[in-house]
C-alpha cells in the first residue's frame, strides 16, 4: 500500500508540474507576440502585427504584464489599417493602464482615431455625428493635457480640431 501512496504523491506532483507547462508556455507566448507584433510593425506587416498584439493581450494577466501595453500597440496598428473606430475601442482598453505616460499617449491617439473617424464622417455627409466625435476628442486632448501639461502635440491638436468643428458646426447650419 505504501507503493501505491507514493505512486499517486508521484501523480499529484508530475499533474502540477503539467499544470505549470502551458502556463510557461503562455508567459512565454505574450512576451512572444509583443516582440514579434513590434518587429511586423516595424516591417509594415500591419495586419500580422494587429495579430501579434491582440495575443499578446489575451495571454498578459498570465505573466504579469499589462495588457493595456499590447492594446495600445494593437490599437496603433488598427489606425495604420485605416479602422479608426477600431482602434479608439483598444485605446479605450489601453486607458486601464496604472502608467500615467500610457494614459497620456492613449487619450492623445483615441482622440486622433476620432479626428480621422470625424473626417471619414464628413465625407460621408455625417456631419452631426462627425461634430460630436470632434467634441470627445476635444475632451480627450484636454485629458491628455492634464496628464502631460508640456505636450505641444496635444494643445496643437486641441486648437486644429476646434477650428475643424466650428467649420463642421457651419455646414450643419
Amino acid at each position: 500500500e505504501r507503493y501505491i501512496g507514493m505512486n499517486k504523491t508521484s501523480m499529484v506532483i508530475s499533474l502540477c508540474f503539467a499544470c505549470m507547462l502551458p502556463t510557461e508556455s503562455l508567459m512565454a507566448d505574450a512576451r512572444k507576440a509583443l516582440s514579434d507584433g513590434s518587429q511586423q510593425y516595424e516591417k509594415g506587416e500591419y495586419d500580422k502585427a494587429c495579430a501579434s498584439f491582440n495575443k499578446a493581450g489575451s495571454a498578459a494577466a498570465t505573466e504579469k504584464l499589462d495588457p493595456a501595453v499590447a492594446s495600445y500597440n494593437e490599437a496603433n496598428t488598427l489606425l495604420r489599417l485605416n479602422r479608426p473606430d477600431d482602434a479608439s475601442q483598444k485605446y479605450s482598453d489601453a486607458l486601464r493602464s496604472m502608467d500615467i505616460g500610457l494614459q497620456s499617449k492613449a487619450y492623445f491617439n483615441k482622440a486622433n482615431s476620432l479626428l480621422k473617424s470625424a473626417e471619414a464622417d464628413e465625407g460621408g455627409q455625417k456631419l452631426n455625428e462627425a461634430v460630436k466625435k470632434l467634441d470627445e476628442a476635444l475632451a480627450l486632448y484636454e485629458n491628455a493635457m492634464s496628464l502631460k501639461p508640456d505636450d505641444a502635440d496635444s494643445k496643437v491638436n486641441y486648437e486644429l480640431t476646434t477650428a475643424k468643428k466650428q467649420l463642421f458646426k457651419r455646414k450643419v447650419t
